[in-house]
């Protein structure tokens, strides 16, 4: 942490707003899907993309999450895991950190079947997260989501060795149009990456948003 890093946080958050009204891309540091609705946790101070949900669920939406980040999205997963006004994906890696994300988190109380977890192996790659994708892009439909929000984390990216995922450029592009195409109102909140090749990610996977 530095002096600045409540400023950089809260400008996350209010960016992450900003993007959900206007169906953007926030890119944003630092990331937020680990962080808990009472304290920060895994390089994360404030959830942005949970606070940037939970404002449209006062508005009446039914929000739909997806978390792509090769880390499971805990903290987002925590904060709405008794709600049934939001639908909570993560495609992330097996065992990794934070040791949570199994298929049989599912959900309580009234959120229970809210929340879905596809916990892919070391290795695994495009057509494993494309299958995972389709799959939540299903029960999203039967969910009838106002909004989208993508945690759109890059560290699955195939020369990010922070993780073992294999996933490509084209891999990203080609999970952005498959949301396109299945739903409108769409937006996304930058969350981890680490090689320098995040900018190629995040260009590709905002052109198969924007079907380019």
């Amino acid at each position: 942490l530095s002096p600045e890093s409540y400023q950089a946080a809260c400008s996350a958050v209010g960016l992450a707003v900003m993007a959900a009204e206007g169906n953007d891309f926030a890119l944003v540091r630092p990331p937020g899907h680990h962080a808990k609705a009472e304290r920060a946790d895994g390089f994360c101070l404030f959830n942005n993309i949970a606070i940037a949900a939970q404002k449209l669920v006062h508005e009446g939406k039914k929000i739909f999450i997806l978390d792509i980040d090769g880390h499971h999205g805990d903290g987002t997963q925590e904060i709405f895991y008794h709600s049934d006004k939001v639908l909570f994906c993560s495609i992330h890696q097996q065992y990794a950190y934070p040791g949570t994300g199994i298929q049989n988190e599912t959900g309580a109380g009234d959120g229970l079947g809210y929340t879905m977890n596809f916990p892919l192996p070391a290795g695994s790659g495009d057509s494993e997260m494309l299958e995972a994708v389709d799959a939540a892009i299903q029960r999203a439909r039967e969910f009838q989501a106002d909004v989208v929000g993508i945690s759109a984390g890059f560290d699955g990216y195939v020369d990010d060795r922070l993780l073992g995922l294999n996933y490509t450029l084209d891999g990203y592009y080609a999970c952005g149009k498959k949301l396109r195409q299945s739903f409108d109102r769409i937006f996304a909140v930058l969350e981890g990456g680490y090689h320098f090749d995040i900018k190629k990610c995040t260009d590709h996977f905002i052109r198969g948003v924007n079907n380019k």
